[in-house]
């Protein structure tokens, strides 16, 4: 099963209710005494108006090179994985490089990827509260990779949170 949001973007709340809603649909079909394989992931594509980036100035989270190597490599890929609740969840953040929609801007992936480990089982009534679990180190993860330079540039609106974006 997989529930998906795509602009324009609701809050968590509203996507939340939106997959808690699936799910119970989905139990109504499939029977399971517990649940092995969940993700909750953000693909958080940002675009930057200027031709030339500096990561670290607007993120917090992205690839260091030794001096030894080119300053502005062609692509990149950085990516790390986190372990939560003694080891029940894993969550991977990657940064790389993304197609821009316009030549004069640069773009990247941000991606977040929150998941059940291999061999760790939930029940099915716990999907609710492993979700806002899964959703709050999401939150705080892209808060901690981006910088308030890139926090300023996105346009927020009261109701959408800048995690979901």
């Amino acid at each position: 099963m997989s529930v998906s949001c795509q602009k324009p973007y609701v809050h968590w709340e509203a996507f939340s209710a939106q997959i808690r809603g699936a799910f119970d649909r989905f139990r109504e079909v499939v029977s399971a005494d517990a649940i092995g394989t969940m993700n909750l992931r953000y693909v958080n594509l940002i675009e930057i108006p200027e031709r030339e980036v500096t990561l670290s100035d607007y993120f917090a989270f992205y690839p260091t090179l030794p001096p030894e190597l080119p300053r502005v490599p062609a692509g990149f890929i950085t990516g790390c994985e986190f372990a939560f609740h003694n080891n029940r969840d894993n969550c991977r953040v990657e940064l790389t490089d993304a197609v821009p929609g316009s030549t004069e801007n640069n773009a990247f992936l941000l991606n977040i990827d929150y998941y059940l480990t291999e061999g760790q089982q939930i029940p099915p009534d716990g999907v609710a509260d492993w979700l806002e679990i899964a959703h709050t180190h999401v939150r705080d993860i892209f808060e901690a990779c981006i910088k308030d330079t890139l926090r300023d540039r996105f346009t927020i609106r009261e109701e959408v949170p800048v995690a979901a974006r």
